[in-house]
């Protein structure tokens, strides 16, 4: 019993990303190797830009990248901008941080 509760949480945790990646974010390719990704913030997900929160957008980000298979070699955030969107009722901001950035030039 014990061996199919570890893979269990394991997938619901990443069901729960997944939820939340296409809930709280966006992602557009606007040509020339280049992206405008937009993430909203919640109670959970603040917006410092120095936080656990900004490693899961910025893992969200990778997955968009992945699924448009862009940025084989990487890739730069130019721009970092959040735009206050609302207070929610408990008094936390609902930011929307949207994020700018362009692919490295493939190697080799």
């Amino acid at each position: 019993m014990r061996w199919i509760i570890g893979p269990l949480c394991a997938l619901l945790l990443s069901a729960c990303s997944i939820l939340d990646r296409s809930e709280l974010s966006d992602f557009a390719p606007t040509g020339s190797g280049s992206f405008v990704y937009r993430a909203s913030t919640n109670y959970f997900y603040t917006p410092g830009a120095r936080s656990d929160a900004e490693q899961t957008r910025l893992a969200w980000l990778d997955q968009y990248l992945r699924l448009n298979d862009m940025c084989e070699s990487g890739y730069v955030i130019v721009r970092r901008d959040v735009r206050t969107r609302m207070t929610a009722a408990l008094g936390n901001p609902v930011d929307d941080i949207i994020y700018q950035g362009r692919c490295q030039p493939v190697r080799g």
